[in-house]
């Protein structure tokens, strides 16, 4: 009697050491992941991937290179059993440069252009090069640099000719785009800064978790490679 108490008690003991077991590991990597991992590369200075968890699950992905990012995402990230899924369902879409006219009319043989140059947050560009075909001038063009305002102002004879416009700044994308020499205009021109990469949008990533560990995760891909995250230290 005494014997089967005993082992009634062990048996119990075990049942409780296994309940506690699946516990810490449906809770283990859901605390882990609370921070940002990336995967390391041969040569670290050319490329970063790196995946940042948020204690409200929802995660960001950035994969840069030396000339900036290459791609980016934002969504929501949960556990089910052993595996990680990546829903990028939050991810911005890509904004490109792109300019809005106003445009008039006038009884003179000039016409007035003002064009507007400001970053995607409105914030006007101090010293963008405005360089504008000129078939007067000696090179064959002529140019302009914006105020502190983000302002350049131009005065061209006016004719029925359109008129090749290409806009430059250090960071940003070279914006071209042309108009009608016939006309006035107000040009607000937003440039794109560079390094802007390609946004990963609606896609689910399901990934098979091998292994957790508070500095490192390690899962396998569809394509069955192993991959390992690390985590990024301050």
């Amino acid at each position: 009697m005494g014997i089967a108490i005993l082992k009634d008690r062990s048996v119990n003991r075990i049942k409780v050491f296994i309940l506690m077991g699946l516990m810490f590991n449906t809770v283990y990597p859901q605390k882990k992941l609370e921070d940002t991992f990336c995967m390391k590369y041969e040569y670290p200075g050319d490329y970063s991937n790196c995946l940042t968890f948020e204690t409200d699950k929802n995660f960001t992905y950035e994969y840069c290179g030396h000339l900036g990012v290459l791609k980016y995402g934002h969504g929501e990230y949960k556990f089910t059993d052993s595996q990680l899924i990546l829903n990028y369902n939050k991810t911005e879409p890509i904004k490109t440069g792109h300019h809005l006219s106003e445009i008039w009319t006038n009884n003179k043989d000039t016409i007035y252009l003002k064009i507007n140059i400001l970053d995607f947050d409105g914030f006007p560009l101090h010293g963008v090069s405005v360089i504008y075909k000129d078939s007067l001038s000696k090179y064959g063009y002529s140019g302009v640099a914006s105020n502190k305002e983000g302002v350049a102002l131009i005065n061209l004879k006016k004719d029925r000719t359109d008129l090749d416009f290409e806009i430059s700044h250090l960071g940003f994308n070279i914006y071209k785009f042309s108009l009608d020499k016939n006309y006035n205009h107000n040009i607000s021109v937003f440039l794109q800064k560079q390094g802007d990469g390609l946004p990963i949008l609606n896609q689910i990533d399901t990934l098979e978790i091998v292994k957790i560990r508070p500095k490192y995760f390690t899962v396998k891909r569809k394509d069955g490679n192993i991959a390992t995250w690390r985590k990024l230290e301050d």
